[in-house]
């Protein structure tokens, strides 16, 4: 599928992996008049209610400009996706609800108790995330002079996203809603103090990202395919 030239580079990638994991998948090389509005429901209601609403809606608006772009060419003599019905937010695994205080303890606690995730620094990024609610590409993209210890404030400045053929890269907030700073409660400063004070090269290089990959540089927020 060709991704429009206009589209954001995190948009691109979003299409292309909703595409490759759930449309292509699911919609094995469909003739063009199995293509129904029927079976795009069906197909829908499937991804909604095995993954999100989220997703669904999605690859919904993935299939939509694919049969767009099908009926300029002549090959519908209509879009069908236009004429599938409204999904209802309340279809899918189950709403999003926010961890209870307790039930943040418990996870920072049994991530410190796995090496796995000590290996991988995950019990400070995810410190980091229960502390401010940041996205997992906001908090990869974290540096040092977002970071004022001594306001204990955080400045939401960029995501870290990847692009295809290029790799991964920090994309700059250009939102108000996006580009804020967070005040920082005392346990999540202490802990950036103790992470600053064990840093080898202790603050010496104040753009590298507070929260790195292990092998250095970014922190990919998207988990690998398995190979």
């Amino acid at each position: 599928m060709q991704i429009e030239e206009h589209k954001s580079p995190t948009t691109a990638f979003a299409y292309r992996y909703a595409v490759e994991r759930h449309v292509i998948p699911r919609l094995v090389n469909p003739r063009v008049r199995e293509l129904t509005v029927g079976a795009i429901h069906r197909f829908l209601r499937t991804v909604a209610e095995h993954h999100r609403y989220s997703t669904a809606k999605m690859c919904r608006s993935v299939l939509s400009g694919m049969c767009g772009l099908a009926a300029r060419h002549d090959a519908f003599d209509r879009n069908p996706v236009r004429d599938v019905g409204p999904l209802s937010s309340g279809e899918g695994r189950g709403q999003p609800r926010a961890l209870t205080a307790a039930e943040a303890r418990q996870l920072r606690a049994l991530l410190t108790y796995d090496d796995k995730a000590v290996e991988r620094d995950l019990p400070d990024f995810v410190a980091m995330m229960l502390a401010t609610g940041l996205r997992i590409g906001e908090c990869a993209a974290l540096n040092r002079t977002n970071v004022d210890l001594e306001s204990e404030t955080v400045a939401i400045r960029a995501t870290v996203i990847r692009i295809q053929g290029q790799g991964l890269t920090l994309k700059p907030t250009k939102t108000s809603a996006g580009m804020r700073t967070l005040a920082l409660p005392s346990w999540c400063v202490e802990m950036l103090r103790t992470r600053y004070d064990q840093d080898p090269h202790n603050g010496s290089a104040k753009v590298t990202p507070v929260f790195p990959a292990v092998m250095g540089g970014l922190r990919d927020p998207r988990t690998p395919k398995p190979t």
